[in-house]
């Protein structure tokens, strides 16, 4: 079995057959990276965000978690 890298999740996400399915021509695409809880987390999605910015149409990428303290460890990285 074939693992799911951070890079290839990154391409994935970006993909209009992918995170981008549905979205029109003049959106502006963000993506959330959720239950991020670790510093080990962090790395592996600041590696996923990285690629998800190459693509044109995504504008930014939130990394954080939706449970717990919600003020605490949230990041937005832009193109």
């Amino acid at each position: 079995a074939q693992r799911l890298t951070p890079e290839a999740l990154g391409t994935l996400l970006a993909s209009p057959r992918g995170g981008s399915k549905g979205a029109p021509d003049p959106a502006r695409v963000a993506v959330l990276i959720n239950k991020v809880e670790s510093d080990t987390q962090r790395d592996a999605a600041h590696r996923v965000a990285d690629h998800v910015l190459r693509a044109p149409h995504v504008e930014r990428v939130v990394i954080g978690a939706l449970r717990g303290d919600l003020h605490a460890g949230w990041e937005v990285r832009l193109r």
